[in-house]
């Protein structure tokens, strides 16, 4: 399986490689348990085993908010710019947190959305920066405004 992820720039001098575009690809997505290694089954668990912290910015100030995107068809996706899917928030991600926070499509299958590209399933996974915005309140409208 092939994740191509995207971000989202900093600021202008972070633009010069924008859509910092990466891909992994993975044989068969494995997570590490106390009784072994299980394959991923649900959204939730990609973010858990992708090293985003190495992936994502740090910021002057240390309060950067993200919100992980996946591309999919539901009643409550909508287009990211320039994105040819559409796409549902997955989890908000903050410097100061943690872990991440997840919200109700991260217990979804992962197989609901995958994409194809070259005829072999893919993830299409975006991190939309939200500056020093609140990740809490972030968090809160996206539960509200996507139930």
């Amino acid at each position: 399986m092939i994740i191509n992820i995207t971000r989202d720039s900093v600021c202008m001098g972070d633009d010069c490689d924008a859509p910092h575009t990466t891909t992994l690809e993975i044989l068969e997505i494995l997570t590490m348990t106390s009784s072994g290694h299980r394959k991923i089954t649900h959204l939730g668990e990609v973010i858990a085993c992708f090293d985003y912290q190495s992936y994502l910015p740090s910021i002057s100030g240390g309060q950067a908010t993200w919100v992980a995107w996946i591309a999919g068809e539901t009643t409550h996706s909508q287009a990211l710019p320039s994105n040819e899917y559409s796409f549902i928030p997955l989890a908000v991600i903050a410097e100061q947190w943690q872990e991440p926070r997840y919200l109700l499509v991260a217990n979804q299958p992962i197989e609901r959305f995958y994409c194809s590209d070259n005829n072999q399933p893919s993830l299409q996974l975006h991190f939309a920066y939200q500056q020093q915005q609140d990740p809490m309140q972030v968090y809160v409208e996206l539960m509200n405004r996507y139930k």
